[in-house]
C-alpha cells in the first residue's frame, strides 16, 4: 500500500495506477537495457545515469535478482551523486530487496553517516524490518550513527521509546 501512496506522490494519473504493473517492472531487469543502467549506477557515472532517465523514466524502478534496485546499489557503492539523482527521479526510498534490506539498512550497516543523513532528510523509513525481522538501527554500536539516528528521531518528534 505505501508503494501505491508513493506513485500517488509522484502525481501519477491514478487510471494509471490501476495499469502500474504493465508499466514497471515485474521482473528483474524488466526493462530493455536495464543491466546497462544498473551498472552505471554501481559506477557511479552519473552523467549516464542521467542521460537514461531523461530517456526512460522508469529506469528508476528496476531491480536485480536479488531485488536490490538502483538505488540498494548507489547506496552500497556510496555514490552520493548516484543517490541524489534516483531520489529527484522519483525512486522508491524504501524498496526492499528479496531478504527486506532497504537502502538505508544498507547505509547503516556501512555506517556511511553521510548516506545515512541523506536517506533519513528524503523521509526514509527507519522502522523497516528485514524478513529476519533486524531493525535497522539495531546492533549500531558506533556513536556517530547513533547520534545522527537520535538527532533525525527527534527532528521528526519520536521519543526513543518510540523506535
Amino acid at each position: 500500500m505505501s508503494c501505491i501512496r508513493h506513485y500517488a506522490s509522484l502525481k501519477i494519473d491514478p487510471m494509471i495506477l490501476t495499469k502500474i504493473n504493465e508499466i514497471l517492472p515485474g521482473v528483474p531487469y524488466g526493462i530493455g537495457n536495464s543491466r546497462e543502467f544498473l551498472t552505471a549506477c554501481k559506477e557511479g557515472n552519473h552523467e549516464k545515469v542521467t542521460l537514461m532517465l531523461e530517456s526512460n523514466k522508469w529506469f528508476a524502478h528496476i531491480f536485480d535478482g536479488s531485488g536490490q534496485s538502483a538505488l540498494h546499489w548507489a547506496v552500497r557503492r556510496g555514490h552520493t551523486r548516484i543517490v541524489r539523482i534516483l531520489l529527484a527521479a522519483g525512486t522508491w526510498i524504501d524498496s526492499l530487496d528479496y531478504i527486506g534490506r532497504s537502502p538505508l539498512f544498507l547505509a547503516v550497516r556501512a555506517e556511511n553517516l553521510e548516506m545515512i543523513d541523506l536517506l533519513l532528510l528524503n523521509k526514509a523509513s527507519f522502522r523497516v524490518k528485514t524478513r529476519a525481522g533486524t531493525r535497522i538501527f539495531e546492533g549500531v554500536t558506533r556513536a556517530e550513527v547513533k547520534a545522527l539516528f537520535h538527532k533525525h528521531l527527534k527532528k521528526v518528534g519520536f521519543a526513543e521509546s518510540d523506535n
